[in-house]
């Protein structure tokens, strides 16, 4: 094993993403490879063309050229960035390649067995059921649990980010668990913290005579947008005196905004549209409490939303669905409520007691707390660091 004393790991962080979307996965690569680069790690990006003039960053990028046509520019960008890869390795000779998993290529960890560098991949899901999930076709299907079947049998090591897609894996392609480690998500603890709910809400140019409920989403039909929407109808009966602040964007957006109109409760639903990431926390802080949920248990289940921690770094409660990483977490760390998804009655009740201000100050503290020993993103580049540095 080497021992790094005035020698910096040199890792290449290789990735197919448009980074210049304001997603969770753009956040979670930005966070992790900024915080290694703060722990003296030298890092270097490689992505493709489309989006990366709007990516800024502090670490080096090397950009791989690509086209604009849609369907070819991914392909065009896993045959390019091969030389790039072998070029800069010939003259930098990094210690290890992190691959944030592609889902339909496996040329580079082919290079990193062809030229022994040690790989890691990041593994944040399972593609081939998020191709059923979408219906796509049979082959559609066979294809990306092939193709992610050889990413992780040629993994030195692979990371994932909750126990349970640990397991998935490890049953899935007869691989050991010893191979596969969890490292969670985390958040910004500079940009996500507790803020002024007063403060927030002037800012924000929000009635203060309200309560609000904050609910970051990309409205995928998985998020459980439509289940709180019926829900609010139920609770804003006993209690109209609740806003809900419905912040980001996403295909079933208008489907939401009409729903809402239908039901006759739009007075009572802010619809944000897209908002920039250092924005969000405002939202967050203005309201009472916040919702993560996951209509699927096992999407739940093998999911890590990256909402949930910035929630909890807020010193926000958080109202989640029933499942292992949302509310038995949340209800393990006893800041916040677990509901069932499929029960409109429950969440309605769940709204009005986490409402309760004698329970909120303990889950505020409670939530604040974990993240600040357990899910900072310097303490999750600290641990991917750890599981690097066993390779070398």
């Amino acid at each position: 094993m080497r021992i790094f004393g005035k020698d910096k790991m040199k890792i290449f962080y290789v990735l197919d993403h448009n980074l210049s979307k304001q997603v969770a996965g753009t956040f979670h690569v930005k966070e992790v490879t900024e915080n290694l680069h703060l722990l003296g790690c030298d890092v270097t990006l490689f992505i493709p063309e489309y989006g990366a003039d709007n990516y800024e960053t502090t670490v080096r990028k090397v950009i791989i050229p690509t086209t604009q046509i849609r369907l070819l520019r991914v392909f065009l960008f896993y045959t390019l960035v091969v030389p790039y890869l072998l070029f800069h390795t010939i003259k930098e000779k990094p210690d290890i390649y992190y691959i944030r998993e592609m889902y339909i290529s496996f040329t580079v960890q082919f290079l990193a067995k062809l030229i022994g560098i040690p790989q890691v991949i990041e593994c944040n899901g399972v593609p081939s059921e998020e191709v059923k999930d979408l219906g796509g076709s049979f082959w559609a299907y066979k294809l990306s649990h092939k193709f992610q079947e050889i990413n992780i049998r040629m993994a030195d090591k692979v990371i994932t980010v909750t126990g349970q897609l640990k397991k998935l894996l490890s049953t899935r392609y007869h691989t050991s668990p010893e191979k596969i480690i969890v490292v969670r998500n985390g958040a910004n603890t500079d940009l996500f913290k507790p803020i002024s709910k007063t403060k927030a809400q002037q800012e924000l140019k929000l009635d203060e005579n309200f309560n609000y409920a904050c609910f970051v989403s990309s409205f995928y039909p998985y998020h459980g947008v439509s289940e709180l929407i019926h829900s609010a109808k139920i609770v804003l009966v006993k209690n109209p005196n609740i806003k809900f602040l419905m912040v980001g964007d996403g295909n079933d957006r208008n489907q939401c905004e009409k729903l809402v109109q239908k039901l006759g409760i739009a007075e009572n639903f802010i619809f944000t549209g897209s908002m920039t990431h250092e924005k969000v926390p405002l939202y967050i802080s203005a309201s009472d409490f916040a919702i993560c949920f996951i209509r699927s248990s096992q999407k739940d289940d093998l999911y890590s939303p990256l909402k949930l921690y910035e929630y909890l770094a807020c010193g926000v409660p958080v109202l989640a669905s029933e499942g292992i990483e949302c509310g038995q977490f949340v209800e393990s760390i006893q800041a916040g409520i677990s509901v069932e998804l499929d029960n409109f009655e429950e969440i309605s009740k769940g709204i009005l007691k986490i409402l309760d201000e004698n329970l909120a100050e303990k889950f505020r503290v409670n939530g604040r707390t974990y993240i600040e020993k357990n899910g900072s993103w310097h303490s999750v580049a600290e641990k991917v660091l750890t599981e690097c540095k066993k390779l070398v």
